[in-house]
């Protein structure tokens, strides 16, 4: 939480950092060869490292699996 305890700024840092990771999902696979899985493995990625950010182990472990 922000010092001043605003909780906007840091919903705008989560935002900003979720968009940057769902971008770098769609660099890393946007040349595997299988087109038609690409979606859901960016997905994936993104929701792997949704849990990894929040400490859900069980969650990020799902995920990678």
């Amino acid at each position: 939480m922000s010092p001043n305890g605003d909780t906007r700024i840091d919903e705008i840092y989560e935002y900003c950092i979720e968009d940057k990771i769902k971008h770098q999902a769609e660099e890393f696979y946007k040349d595997f060869p299988i087109s038609s899985i690409r979606e859901q493995l960016s997905n994936d990625f993104v929701r792997m490292e949704h849990f990894r950010r929040r400490d859900a182990f069980d969650d990020f472990a799902m995920s990678i699996y």
